[in-house]
Parts: C-alpha cells; sequence; structure tokens
C-alpha cells in the first residue's frame, strides 16, 4: 500500500502512461511482424509456384538425350528440396504466427486487465486525495497560509511592475545620456 502511495506522489501517473504507451509500441511491433511474415509466406508460395511451373516446362522441353535427361532430373531434385524446405518453413512461419498473435492476445488481456486496475486504485486516490483537501482547507492555518500567498502574489506583482518601470527610467537615462554625447561629439 505504502509503495503504491509512493508510486502516485513521485509522478507514478506519467509512469502509468509510459507503460500504456510502451504496451501500445509493443503490440504494434507484434502487428508488423505478423504482416511482414504474411508478406514472406506469400513470396514463398509465389516461388513455391514458380519452381512448380519450372520443373513441368523442363519437364515438356526435354527430348530423349540422355545428358539433357540427366541435368533436367538433377534441376527436378534440387527443386523438389526446395520445395520441402520451403513448406517446412512454411509450417514453421505459421506455427510462429500462432504463436504471436496467441501472445499478443494475452498481451492485449493483460493489459486491459492492468488499465482496469490502475484506474480503480487511481480513482481511489483521487477519492483520498479530495478528502483531504476537503479536511485541510477547514484548518484556519490553511485559510491563513492562502491569503498569505494571496498578498505575496499581489506583491511580487507590484515589485515585478515597479523593476520594469525602473528598468525602463534607466533605459531612458542612458538614451538621453548618450545622445547628449553624441551631440557633444559633432559641435566639436
Amino acid at each position: 500500500m505504502t509503495a503504491i502511495l509512493d508510486f502516485f506522489s513521485h509522478g507514478g501517473e506519467c509512469d502509468l502512461d509510459k507503460i500504456i504507451k510502451n504496451l501500445e509500441f509493443e503490440n504494434q511491433k507484434y502487428v508488423k511482424c505478423i504482416e511482414k511474415e504474411k508478406q514472406q509466406i506469400e513470396a514463398l508460395c509465389k516461388e513455391l509456384e514458380e519452381k512448380r511451373l519450372e520443373t513441368v516446362q523442363l519437364q515438356d522441353s526435354t527430348t530423349g538425350l540422355d545428358e539433357d535427361t540427366k541435368i533436367v532430373h538433377k534441376q527436378f531434385l534440387q527443386n523438389r528440396n526446395n520445395c520441402e524446405s520451403q513448406k517446412k518453413t512454411s509450417i514453421v512461419l505459421a506455427e510462429h504466427v500462432n504463436a504471436l498473435t496467441t501472445k499478443l492476445e494475452t498481451v492485449y488481456i493483460n493489459r486491459n486487465q492492468e488499465s482496469v486496475e490502475q484506474a480503480s486504485i487511481l480513482n481511489h486516490y483521487e477519492a483520498v486525495w479530495g478528502d483531504y483537501q476537503s479536511k485541510y482547507a477547514m484548518f484556519q492555518s490553511a485559510k491563513e497560509l492562502d491569503e498569505k500567498k494571496a498578498s505575496m502574489m499581489q506583491r511580487k506583482a507590484n515589485m515585478e511592475k515597479l523593476t520594469r518601470q525602473s528598468n525602463n527610467l534607466v533605459a531612458s537615462i542612458n538614451l538621453n545620456r548618450g545622445e547628449a554625447v553624441f551631440e557633444d561629439i559633432f559641435h566639436i
């Protein structure tokens, strides 16, 4: 309880905003990561389709020559290995997307729960603050302090006004002295 009081009395509201902003930033990072991985999956599927079409074209273009058949067969095996590798990669990426989606949902739920809890705590302390403030305002010394603060602010405003007037007079005197010296120089 004391830690929470210290949290709010030492600028905890800023930390709360930072936490919320950090969670929103992480949320955006996860969304961008998911979109990037979707694009990668689409690129891999497109590449897979291109390789499949290439294999079909190679098989159609082969004649009966033994050397060409060996080259095409070798290319076919390589493409098949690439397809298998890409299928495995696609499966891993899909699992990764699912894991990130689950993690994002968990973070979102936790953030919402924390927001509700933080709002409840904040409302409680605002109510406590209001009670203290109203009790404090009833004390005679608090009323006297408010009167003295108002009097001090008025005196401060008057002092600033007099300081500006004094500075203007000094500047005016210096300006008049400067003009007199300037006139004396031209009269010589």
